[in-house]
């Protein structure tokens, strides 16, 4: 049986973290916003379950690339996101 043509999983050679999902565009762009790529000043992005983003965020924290927290409701309303170790390492920053 010829194995070359089947994907091997990427591997991060720091943690030895198999790193088998693929971002779509929509979710880089919302990783490299919270970040405040390319300067790299920040690291959130607020959205609640009503926008279009959430999803995207929701299929990111699922998949390790971003974590999620919710505020004090009253003085900061939505929910924040901030990127990963892992998340940034697949960004390459």
């Amino acid at each position: 049986m010829n194995n070359e043509n089947q994907k091997q999983p990427d591997i991060d050679s720091n943690s030895a973290t198999v790193v088998s999902y693929t971002p779509t565009p929509k979710e880089i762009e919302i990783m490299k916003h919270a970040l405040g790529f390319p300067k790299l000043y920040r690291n959130y992005f607020n959205t609640s379950e009503n926008t279009s983003d959430y999803p995207h965020c929701e299929n990111l924290v699922k998949n390790g690339m971003m974590d999620k927290d919710i505020l004090n409701q009253e003085l900061m309303p939505g929910i924040y996101y901030s990127v990963t170790e892992l998340g940034k390492k697949y960004l390459g920053v």
